[in-house]
């Protein structure tokens, strides 16, 4: 009778085996429900003859299963059984996969923070075992988990983690499904953080490589996350689209969470597009999915968005009671945009009733959200700009609803914090030790804003575009203030604010050169014929009267006294000088003196760079004129073409040299592994040639200075390049065309006057507009003149731009240049 029992244990052992074999090719295939019958069956043979590890396995099996079909209970119950088993066992392998599902598990139920300690475990348990799939298991949940706790530059890490561990392994088709979830997951990331155009290079990759691998599953994946990118960009009827696609696939596998996530991207375009009751339906649907799989996250959400149909539809108090709910059952845990979102449509609708207080609060509860995920973007410059450029909505927002309870100065400080907070930091960390970098990175109070003027003794005129809350919807400003603060050397401050609303178009549209990277056919038409006419005067009389006609009573009267401008957003593009006062017919630089900077605290930071470089490197200068041109593809179907010479350049950089007693690096000799080899150690570089913003390369920091190539390059000097160098010059002049422009950011404008200051340097010039040869010439030779006798570089540009305009008259030849940064002494 023995041996009958052991044959049959036998027998039903195989066969459980055999099930469990099953198993990975119905996960793979999509085949949820039926790897769950599967291993149930599996599981009752096991217990039936205590075979342990087989409970194990198949207890882990089903939990996996059920984790794929959002069910969460079921994911738990079975997870924790497989530990419990395997524990009693010292199963170690078996261990560390029953933690990894029972973080899975803890993910679904939004317990992120106990989900990624159970990683820990699983991970360390995997890294002992020195088994690759466990351990991939384990790097994998973590990344996940990481995401949700708003830690993206630590997610990515451990999804790089596992990318290795992938191309060490050899089993091919295990690879490949892994690599889809690992594309997907860094996808999300970095769709987190605002880089939308590498998120859809990544879902895009997935997508192919699941069906290529006739994955539905995986596929089903990214085309919602394909559709999220599509919402992003406005294209809804696309997002739509895939969204269904997407949607389809779910269905036919039986995934609810899968089918929620989705139905709930429907209903959001449904919204964009006004098909307001189609939007209301989906979200039903959707609400009722999530509830039932207690999908808590989700639930905020639809309801978030359920409020959001209210609003559209003009019913402001069930709009308040469905983000109030949604607020409620948010997630504690869960630091992302979604519950910036709850609080940025509450904080709306208190401000449409005029309870700014409240309003207050909501909004600060947004920007500490933003805050917490750009602390843990560490040190990664582009994820932060990126980040913070999206979030940035919540500051301008802040800042009216503080303008409205007339705290100014409280607005004052909000509108500071809002600008240049990256290169801030970068800066910051540079001069000090990590310590005190924390302390000089920290966003200055009004008193210090105060000092910083009187110290100066400078006038500091502040702008910030600001969209006004209550009169627009909550998805897209229409309208918009400028507000003004004025920051006086005796450390007084005035607050002024347009009196009628302004459109955002009406500054970006004012510059006719406005070289924006994805243009590149007006860029080789601004090289090649720059003879054209930049601005008129009716142009530069209105934004006189915009920008400059409310403050014009606290600027100072003593034309030499310094007035420092920070601009917001598209006023980055403002020639201030030459805004023209129509009633006494006199330019702004005819009054005043003046440099820009994007922030206060960046003056600060600036001067503290020029006191670095005081006695660093020799007392000399780097003087570049019309290097041999390079040639450049101004687009992908385009032959590279030559960029013309600048036979003024050429002169310019003889005569500046002169002044020097130096000689000038040109022609063929001025290459760009010459400036690089001396350009670290020089007090002033001065570059006369062509700026080039070609973004074929859709680099982070477009820009592009043109000098001679040789047999190592192609002779373009980039603003990526630029950064990473450590260059102790007191002074960068950029004597070419389009080098203050860039991409408009929050944090100033991203190019090439930004990947200067980045290398150290404490002041840059730089042009607005294609500028013209002659003329430009004119100016920088006028300007050095008076630098050698003035020492002071914003007097300096000041009486060379009232110099040239003797002779030449246009503000198109003499006001395209600014200079950023320290303003004052040269040394």
């Amino acid at each position: 009778m023995g041996f009958f029992n052991s044959i049959n244990k036998g027998i039903k052992q195989i066969r459980g085996g055999l099930l469990l074999n099953k198993t990975d090719w119905l996960l793979s295939a999509g085949r949820f429900k039926e790897a769950i019958q599967v291993n149930k069956e599996a599981l009752e043979l096991f217990e039936e003859i205590g075979f342990k590890w087989g409970i194990g396995a198949a207890s882990g099996n089903l939990s996996l299963s059920y984790y794929q079909i959002s069910d969460a209970q079921e994911a738990l119950f079975y997870a924790k059984y497989s530990l419990k088993i395997t524990t009693e066992i010292s199963d170690k392998k078996g261990m560390a996969y029953a933690y990894a599902y029972l973080s899975s598990a803890y993910q679904l139920r939004g317990a992120y923070e106990k989900a990624f300690s159970i990683d820990k475990k699983s991970y360390e348990l995997a890294k002992k075992l020195n088994d690759p799939q466990a351990h991939l298991f384990a790097l994998s949940n973590i990344g996940a988990a990481l995401i949700f706790l708003g830690r993206y530059v630590d997610s990515i890490a451990y999804i790089d983690k596992s990318f290795d561990i992938i191309d060490k392994k050899n089993n091919k088709k295990s690879n490949r499904l892994n690599r889809i979830n690992l594309l997907i997951s860094k996808g999300v990331v970095y769709r987190a953080i605002g880089e939308q155009e590498y998120a859809e290079t990544l879902f895009t990759q997935a997508l192919e490589e699941s069906r290529a691998t006739f994955n539905q599953v995986r596929e089903a994946e990214a085309l919602a996350k394909l559709a999220s990118i599509s919402y992003i960009k406005g294209d809804f009827e696309k997002a739509i689209a895939e969204s269904k696609a997407g949607l389809k696939i779910k269905r036919e596998i039986g995934d609810l969470r899968g089918q929620a996530e989705i139905l709930t991207y429907i209903a959001k375009c449904y919204q964009k597009i006004k098909r307001y009751a189609e939007a209301f339906e989906v979200l039903q649907e959707s609400l009722a999915l999530s509830k039932k799989i207690q999908f808590g996250d989700l639930t905020s959400i639809n309801l978030s968005e359920i409020g959001l149909y209210y609003v559209n539809i003009g019913d402001l108090e069930k709009a308040q009671k469905y983000q109030e709910e949604a607020l409620d059952t948010i997630n504690s845990e869960m630091v992302n945009t979604d519950t910036s979102a709850i609080y940025q449509r509450l904080a709306y609708l208190a401000a449409r009733k005029k309870d700014y207080t409240k309003a207050e609060d909501l909004i600060r509860k947004s920007c500490l959200i933003s805050e917490t995920i750009q602390n843990h973007l560490g040190n990664k410059d582009e994820f932060k700009v990126s980040f913070f450029e999206n979030q940035s909505i919540d500051y301008r927002h802040l800042q009216y609803i503080l303008v409205k309870q007339e705290k100014y100065e409280e607005a004052l400080e909000i509108s500071e914090r809002a600008k240049a907070r990256v290169l801030v930091e970068i800066l910051a960390s540079q001069l000090s030790s990590e310590d005190k970098a924390r302390e000089l990175a920290d966003s200055p109070d009004i008193n210090r804003i105060k000092e910083i003027a009187r110290q100066r003794k400078i006038t500091l005129v502040v702008y910030s575009f600001i969209p006004v809350l209550e009169s627009n919807s909550l998805e897209k400003a229409e309208d918009f203030e400028i507000f003004i603060w004025v920051v006086l050397p005796n450390g007084k401050i005035e607050f002024r604010r347009t009196e009628a609303l302004i459109s955002n178009n009406l500054i970006s549209d004012f510059n006719r050169n406005a070289l924006t990277v994805a243009d590149q056919n007006q860029m080789r038409e601004a090289i090649y014929n720059p003879e054209q006419n930049y601005s008129n005067e009716e142009d530069l009389s209105s934004l006189y009267k915009l920008l400059i006609e409310p403050i014009k009573e606290f600027l100072p009267a003593d034309e030499n006294s310094l007035v420092t401008f920070i601009p917001d957003s598209t006023l980055f593009s403002i020639p201030f000088a030459a805004l023209i006062d129509k009633e006494k017919e006199e330019f702004l630089i005819q009054r005043h003196t003046i440099s820009i900077s994007p922030s206060i605290q960046l003056l600060e930071l600036t001067e503290k760079q020029r006191e670095r470089v005081k006695n660093i490197g020799k007392d000399s200068v780097l003087i570049i004129g019309n290097p041999k041109m390079p040639k450049i593809t101004f687009s992908i179907d385009s032959k590279p073409e030559q960029l013309p010479p600048l036979r003024y350049a050429e002169q310019e950089a003889i005569k500046i040299a002169k002044l020097f007693d130096t000689k000038a690096c040109v022609g063929s000799k001025a290459t760009k592994k010459f400036v690089l080899s001396q350009i670290a150690e020089q007090k002033i570089v001065h570059l006369a040639t062509h700026g080039v913003f070609n973004d074929l390369n859709r680099s982070k920091t477009p820009g592009e200075l043109a000098l001679a190539p040789s047999e190592s390059d192609d002779g373009l000097l980039t603003a990526e390049e630029i950064a990473r160098l450590k260059i102790n010059a007191d002074l960068v002049v950029l004597s070419a065309c389009n080098t203050a422009q860039g991409r408009f950011a929050s944090d100033g404008i991203i190019g090439l006057f930004r990947a200067f200051i980045l290398s150290g340097v404490p002041s840059v010039i730089v042009s607005l507009w294609s500028i013209p040869d002659a003329p430009t010439a004119e100016l920088m030779i006028n300007f050095y003149e008076e630098l050698k006798i003035s020492k002071n570089k914003a007097q300096s540009l000041r009486r060379a731009m009232l110099e040239t305009m003797k002779t030449h008259k246009s503000p198109r030849n003499w006001a395209a240049f600014l200079l950023i940064g320290a303003p004052d002494q040269c040394l």
